[in-house]
Order: C-alpha cells, then structure tokens, then sequence
C-alpha cells in the first residue's frame, strides 16, 4: 500500500507517512512522496502539527482571494505492531482532526480495534477494489512478496 502510495500521480498531493516500514522505501522514491517515522507517537504528534497549520492557515490566508487553502489529504500507513497506549493516543490525535482529509492505516488487533471502533476495514483479498478516504479513489492493492520487496528496496540507486 505505501509503495502505490509513493508510486501514484496522486501522491504529489497528499501527505503519506508510514510506520513500520523502514526509510530505505521513502529514500527511494521522489523527494517528500512518503515521510517515514519511528513510532506511532510521533505520528500522533504529526496530526497535532497539521491541526496547528490548518488553524494558522485559516486565520490569516495566503491566497490572492483571502480563502485559506484547503488542507492536502493526509495518510498513515503502519505496519508496525500497536500497543494499546499508542492505538489511544493516535485515535485522540485523528478525533481532534475531525473534518480533516485524514485516513489511518493500522494492522487490525485488538488495541486497534478497541481505540477505533467504528474504523471500516480495507479488503486486502487478492485482486478487491477499495476505497481511501479522504481520497476518494477506488484503488487495488497490489501484492509483492517478501523476496520482492527487498529486491525493490535494495535496488541500485536508478538515477531517480
């Protein structure tokens, strides 16, 4: 999913950032595509940083027009395991953003489930169409195999 995400003509105009997944993939890709962090309580602290620019924005516009620009959508993908304490923190941090493009991405678990229950859940079935909100987009997940994600990850630099 982060790798269609960093991959996509879409992705220029949205924030991704992914959990989990190392920073080898983010350095692959275009400059600012995917921002990787360490742990689910910086991302929370994200969220607080995007509520701070919108409410910037808001109050005093850049535009010629004097309307605030919208905010770009804002995607978490994590593929790291959640422990109870964080799926809460990070749930308070997204309740806050309400009316705010942003979507989460988590492992279903227990902790998740609890922090997030009325969360939809992304089909992953081979082959499934879903929805990404704030999107809009249908999108199919693609599927890579361990063997190759690393070879992508791995990879000699191509000059991109």
């Amino acid at each position: 999913m982060a790798l269609e995400a960093g991959t996509s003509s879409w992705s220029d105009r949205c924030k991704v950032v992914t959990v989990g997944l190392g920073t080898r993939l983010a350095a692959l890709l275009p400059k600012g595509r995917i921002r990787a962090m360490l742990h689910l309580l910086a991302v929370a602290a994200d969220v607080g940083a995007l509520l701070v620019e919108v409410h910037q924005n808001t109050s005093s516009p850049d535009t010629e027009d004097g309307e605030a620009a919208p905010p770009l959508p804002w995607i978490l993908i994590c593929a790291a395991e959640v422990d109870a304490e964080h799926a809460w923190q990070l749930a308070d941090a997204v309740a806050a953003a309400r009316g705010l493009p942003v979507s989460v991405v988590l492992p279903a678990g227990e902790a998740t489930r609890q922090a997030c229950p009325d969360a939809g859940e992304i089909t992953a079935t081979d082959g499934a169409h879903t929805e990404m909100s704030p999107l809009g987009r249908p999108m199919r997940l693609q599927r890579l195999s361990d063997d190759q994600y690393r070879q992508d990850v791995t990879a000699p630099d191509r000059g991109t």
